[in-house]
């Protein structure tokens, strides 16, 4: 299995069965700023959406990557690949969840 990520929102479709499936009520919303924003990023596996991040602003005032990923994508290492691809270097170290 090959994880591809994709800078921008998955379809939909796609995004509201996701997110129906494992994200709480906070982090839909905060999709939802960061789907209009354009910092969002989306993984798939086989075509299928298995994970999704949005850079956020921490209550410490640095950009932070949240995640929400399917069970059993959690030790493949797709969030770092997302935080590279969305944070700046510096501020790669802080999470948001």
């Amino acid at each position: 299995m090959k994880i591809a990520l994709q800078v921008g929102a998955p379809e939909p479709e796609q995004l509201n069965a996701f997110m129906q499936s494992y994200a709480e009520t906070e982090f839909a919303s905060d999709i939802g700023q960061a789907v209009e924003a354009g910092s969002v990023i989306a993984a798939y596996d086989s075509g299928r959406l298995v994970g999704i991040g949005s850079r956020v602003t921490a209550p410490d005032q640095h950009a932070a990557l949240k995640v929400i990923l399917a069970p059993g994508y959690e030790r493949r290492g797709i969030r770092d690949h997302m935080a590279k691809l969305l944070l700046p270097k510096n501020e790669r170290l802080h999470t948001a969840g």
